[in-house]
């Protein structure tokens, strides 16, 4: 809360024509609802709409009070700020700017991916369920394939630290360039919920998708949540696209059949 009021004082004493939010809903919007407060002639434009078609629609009746204009990543999001008279303009995910590459050509593949997300927390929810793979797949490796995880500058030596005493060759990666050239030798990979979904789809590598919510939010959201999936793709085609293990389906013998 001292934050919020500190980053909102900060904007109104600079006085903008525009404020312009970006994600990160839970800091963001409250900063933007404070700054309006004092100074309503701010025009203040939101990028990533808050995903109320998952729970709590009722939100945008809220955000109208404050908010300007959404600028969405999915079209379909669209029906539900414009009936509420809240201005959007669709401008599409960032990921839509990747060219879509088939690596899942006819090139010799060796390696599974493995993508554990891209926050600490979210890597200790998922890493032992990447391990039950690892250890399935040391039974039956017989040295046919190795793995791969790419991630970030800031977690690299965790997941090397994680994954020292594996004896499936395993490459940890930080280098976008690097990471490229290893994707071409993906025939599969093992991928967290979210955007690292999404990249992997545009790469047309198969893949199964983990997430996992812990058991007093999934209690709570289960009462709440109006969608049945996980995934971006499988939410907008309300069907099983891309195959999950999310949740109380997530244990190691439905990993492994």
């Amino acid at each position: 809360k001292k934050k919020i009021k500190e980053t909102a004082k900060e904007i109104l004493k600079f006085k903008p024509d525009v404020l312009f939010s970006v994600d990160s809903p839970d800091f963001t919007l409250r900063v933007v609802k404070e700054v309006k407060k004092n100074n309503p002639n701010i025009k203040a434009v939101h990028f990533v709409a808050p995903q109320v078609w998952v729970w709590r629609e009722n939100r945008v009746k809220e955000l109208k009070l404050f908010l300007d204009h959404i600028l969405l990543l999915f079209s379909f999001e669209k029906n539900y700020f414009e009936k509420e008279e809240l201005k959007t303009t669709f401008i599409g995910h960032p990921i839509s700017l990747i060219k879509s590459i088939n690596y899942y050509n006819n090139q010799e593949k060796n390696l599974i991916a493995f993508l554990p997300g891209s926050r600490e927390n979210e890597i200790n929810k998922l890493f032992p369920y990447f391990e039950y793979i690892y250890n399935y797949l040391l039974k039956s490796n017989q040295n046919r394939f190795s793995i791969f995880i790419p991630t970030l500058p800031h977690l690299i030596n965790k997941i090397t630290n994680l994954t020292k005493n594996w004896k499936i060759k395993t490459i940890v990666s930080d280098n976008i360039i690097q990471n490229e050239k290893l994707y071409e030798k993906v025939f599969a990979s093992v991928t967290c919920s979210g955007t690292a979904s999404l990249e992997i789809s545009k790469r047309l590598i198969p893949q199964i998708i983990l997430y996992k919510l812990n058991k007093l939010t999934y209690f709570i959201f289960s009462f709440l949540i109006k969608i049945r999936f996980a995934n971006i793709i499988n939410i907008i085609n309300n069907k099983m696209i891309i195959e999950e293990v999310v949740n109380r389906s997530l244990n190691k013998r439905n990993l492994i059949i």
